[in-house]
């Protein structure tokens, strides 16, 4: 339904729900980058048509593009894909306005009932964006352990976190779906989080967030098709300058572990 008539139904009474999970709260990126954003929704969604709207308020807001036509921005700036298996539809936005934007992530619920909307936030600045990763999709391997380095640039005494995409609102010990996580805060506006174990269950979006400031991942597990009786990690980064890339075996001493409630899900710089 276009977010006009969402006033014809708001007269008669009708209430929405939201169906729909995405980060929780801003994302920041560089002008003229890409950046993607995931929306997870309900099994009763499946073969709905979802879209990507933008404006301040729901109801006034410039419905960008839907999976069901084509674009009239640019190619390139703005797309949308479903992955009903997953439950996921993703909108990918080439942002080239400086600023704070607003977005909505929305399910077509039909002419008698409110769409299901969720809204995220884009902080867009010429210089780095203030809390980034170098690729959003990575791929790790079943058996294995993967190192992912995230790095934010402005100083802030938040817990950083880490949750996947539909359970943010659990508590954050250590563990998602029983494979264990680690962040290792032990140098300066660098955080780099190991997955250990991974498994096929492991697939999926992720968010890494600090603060206000969010930023999602998404990992897919493969088959390893190597004979190994030592456990190796794939390094997610080109910070050379910051980091250095290594092996983590069993001898290894465990990285710092920094538990964050859900309370610190969406804190304040």
């Amino acid at each position: 339904m276009a977010p006009f008539l969402g006033i014809i139904v708001t007269l008669c009474g009708l209430t929405g729900t939201h169906g729909i999970t995405t980060v929780s709260e801003e994302v920041s990126v560089k002008v003229g980058a890409t950046v993607s954003i995931p929306c997870l929704y309900e099994p009763s969604h499946k073969n709905l048509v979802k879209y990507l709207c933008k404006g301040g308020a729901w109801l006034s807001c410039d419905q960008i593009i839907t999976t069901n036509s084509e674009s009239s921005f640019p190619e390139g700036q703005y797309t949308i894909s479903d992955d009903p298996d997953q439950r996921v539809f993703t909108v990918t936005i080439k942002s080239q306005e400086e600023g704070r934007q607003t977005y909505w992530c929305a399910v077509e619920m039909g002419f008698s009932t409110l769409d299901e909307t969720t809204k995220f936030k884009l902080f867009v600045s010429k210089g780095k964006s203030s809390l980034y990763v170098d690729q959003q999709e990575i791929t790790g391997f079943a058996g294995d352990s993967i190192n992912i380095s995230f790095v934010n640039t402005r100083k802030t005494h938040d817990n950083p976190g880490w949750c996947k995409l539909g359970h943010c609102k659990e508590p954050q010990d250590g563990f998602i779906e029983g494979s264990q996580y680690l962040i290792d805060a032990s140098k300066q506006g660098v955080f780099v989080v190991t997955m250990k174990d991974l498994d096929m269950k492991s697939s999926g979006w992720y968010i890494f967030f600090q603060g206000k400031r969010n930023m999602p991942i998404h990992l897919t597990v493969a088959v390893n098709s190597k004979t190994t009786n030592t456990p190796t990690a794939t390094t997610v980064s080109t910070l050379s300058d910051v980091l250095s890339t290594k092996k983590i075996t069993e001898k290894e001493p465990e990285l710092v572990l920094r538990q964050a409630s859900f309370t610190d899900f969406g804190g304040h710089d």
